[in-house]
Parts: structure tokens; sequence; C-alpha cells
């Protein structure tokens, strides 16, 4: 057995043998080629120190890899009891040392014997359960509210305080719950306060809260350096104007379904139906019409205009047939997660405003931010805590 450092060529024998562990112990394929991608593509995650891949006889027989809060390892079904899974978990502990995390977890589904019995002996132990649930969908019946509940719009600048309470106590004893500041719950849920309100509320005087947004907009700064790192990471060079795409797109939806071959035959018939939109454009179809009648997504209002779009944040696959496009010409159907793409260059590098470019390099951002704090946590060295008074850090 050969354990090394998994790279994007394994992506295909990985994703193998995590579908051949999903059907023997869940009956269906949990997993894609896209998921595998994008885990590994991840910004924050460094392919050749944070996967490896096991190989029995010339064929990777195992992976094991990490995710945002726990570590992914599986083996495939014809190559248990050969010690493929105990040298995985072996290297995955390490890893986690390295990694400075305080706890090592993996996930096993409830059939797989073999690995909880492994894992157990090697002292782990059971900490929680998840269920995947279904449910009929159908002629939704009204709801009966208990007595004494009144029901209500929701005013999100009104409330968010009162939603954010509620949000925190819910998932309280979740065992990967990372508590949410009020800043950061109302800066994903978009509320907006005036600085007047925001230190009439929280009594905070003004040098303080001044403070404060000189922190803020620190990190704004060391999000947006780090950002433009991993984008020039993946590109080869430092964030250029020639990077920046603005799309138009088609997207046929292909219905979801846990029978892998009905899901080959939806998009079979998913892929001659895109076809048919593919070759109304090039009859002379304009393609901003094609896509206000046929799009499956929210780009159908806007003609499939997805905007400015920087090379280096996507799915690699992807990119590489876009950025192959000259402007003007229509991909071939691109295959994705959920269904069917055909795409189009209107327009790049100056060609799109500097304006549009920094709004949307403004959103690259703010996706990233997540990835960011992992990354920072992950390095800092934390000496010492002091509480102030209220029990608040």
């Amino acid at each position: 057995m050969i354990l090394r450092p998994a790279s994007l060529g394994d992506v295909d024998a990985a994703l193998a043998v995590i579908v051949a562990r999903d059907l023997a112990d869940l009956g269906e394929a949990d997993y894609t080629r896209e998921d595998v991608e994008q885990d590994w593509t991840a910004p924050g995650f460094s392919l050749p120190d944070d996967a490896r891949v096991a190989e029995v006889d010339g064929a990777v027989a195992g992976v094991a890899y990490f995710r945002d809060r726990d570590a992914l390892v599986n083996v495939r079904p014809d190559d248990e009891g050969r010690g493929v899974g105990t040298a995985l978990r072996s290297w995955a502990e390490t890893r986690a040392v390295e990694l400075g995390r305080p706890v090592h977890r993996q996930f096993i589904p409830e059939r797989n014997a073999g690995a909880r019995d492994s894992l157990e002996a090697a002292g782990y132990r059971r900490v929680r359960a998840y269920w995947w649930l279904r449910a009929t969908t159908g002629d939704a019946a009204a709801p009966r509210w208990p007595d004494g509940v009144a029901v209500r719009s929701c005013d999100p600048t009104a409330d968010a305080r009162a939603l954010h309470r509620v949000s925190e106590a819910a998932f309280a004893g979740e065992p990967f719950h990372t508590p949410e500041t009020f800043d950061a719950f109302r800066a994903d849920r978009h509320v907006s306060q005036s600085d007047e309100q925001i230190m009439r509320e929280f009594h905070v005087p003004r040098d303080i809260f001044l403070e404060d947004v000189r922190f803020r907009e620190q990190a704004d700064r060391l999000a947006a350096d780090f950002t433009a790192a991993e984008v020039a990471k993946r590109n080869g060079h430092p964030v250029q104007p020639s990077d920046w795409l603005e799309l138009r797109q088609l997207f046929l939806d292909v219905k979801p379904t846990t029978d892998l071959a009905e899901s080959e035959q939806r998009f079979a018939a998913g892929r001659k139906t895109i076809d048919g939109w593919r070759a109304e454009i090039r009859a002379g179809k304009p393609m901003d019409q094609v896509a206000r009648e046929r799009n499956s997504d929210d780009t159908r209002e806007k003609g499939g205009m997805r905007g400015a779009c920087l090379r280096g944040t996507g799915t690699p696959a992807v990119e590489q047939a876009i950025v192959a496009l000259k402007p003007g010409e229509l991909s071939e159907p691109i295959r994705g997660r959920t269904g069917w793409y055909v795409f189009r260059i209107e327009r790049v590098g100056d060609q799109i405003p500097a304006d549009e470019r920094d709004r949307a390099w403004k959103t690259v951002v703010e996706s990233r931010r997540q990835a960011f704090l992992a990354d920072l946590l992950r390095h800092a060295h934390i000496t010492s805590t002091i509480p102030l008074n209220g029990g608040r850090p």
C-alpha cells in the first residue's frame, strides 16, 4: 500500500471510492464530481497537505481529506481489512494536530460497522448522530398554531436583536456551532441601522464605536488581501483586469433524484433540451430572449446575465471551458451539479467599467470572508483571554 498526497488528477478515482462507499453504506450516492472538486479547490484548503489517497496494487483504494469541521475518510469496500482505513485515520489524526484543531471528528454511516469498530478501538466515541429526512411534497395543510402564539411579519431591523438571541439559543447545544456576533448576524442578513441608532441601542460611546469601525475596516482589508492571494494562486498571477469576464448564460435545471440511473436519464433528456435552446440562438434568436423564456434560475429576469465574474473563483472545469471562449461565442453545454449551462462572454477586461469590477470584487471578498476567518484562526496563537465586565470578551 502507498499513501501519497492527492492531486486534482485523482478526483475521478477519489469519487469512485466515495460513491462505492456510499452505495455500500447508504444505498445511494451522496457525492458528485463537482462536490469533490469544490472541496479540493476551496479557499484555505491545501490539496497536497490536506488530502491523501491510498493505492493498493496500483489502484486508489481509499481517500481522506479535511473539510471545514471534520475529516472525510473512505475505503473502497473491496479493500476493507487491508489496513487502508487505519493508515488514513492515522494520517488524519496527525494532520489535525498540525492544523491546531482541538477536536478531531470523523463521520461514518451507521451501517459501516467495520469503521465504527475500528474507530472505537482507537479511542473514538460517538458524540452525535444525523438523519436524512425525506417528505413527499403535495398540498400543504394550513398550519395550526399553539394557543398563545401570535404570528406576524418580521421586521428585519426592529427584530434583529431578538432573532439573533433565538438563533444563538437554538443552536447553542450543536457541537459544531460557532457563536456568531450580533454584527456578523446583521451583516449576513443585510440588516442595516444608522451609526447613531447602533450607539444608542448598545450604549456605546462614540470613541469606542469609531475604534471598532477602524478595526473592521482593517479586517476587511486583510480579507481582501487573503482573497487576492487565493485567486492569484489559482490563476498564476495577481488579479488583473483581464481576469474579469461578463457572462450571459442559459440554465436548465435537472430535478434531483437519489436513483443514479434515473438521474443520468434526466441529465440526458436535459442535454437534448438545452441543445435545442442553443440551436435557436445559432439560428438567429437573441440569447437574452431565449434566457427570459427558458432559464430555470434567477437570471431569467435579466436575460441570462450573470454580470462580472472573476477568473479563479469558480469551479475549475467550468472556468476552463469559459476562458477558452471568444467574446460572443457560445459554449457547448456544460454539465453542472444541478443542471446544464451554456455560456457566452459579453465583455472582458477593461470593457467592463471599473466601478462594476469594484462592486463585483466586494462580492467576491464577502463570499471568501468565512474562509479567511477560518485560516486566521488556524494560524493564530492566543496566549490569553481577558474577560471584561459583564463576562463579554
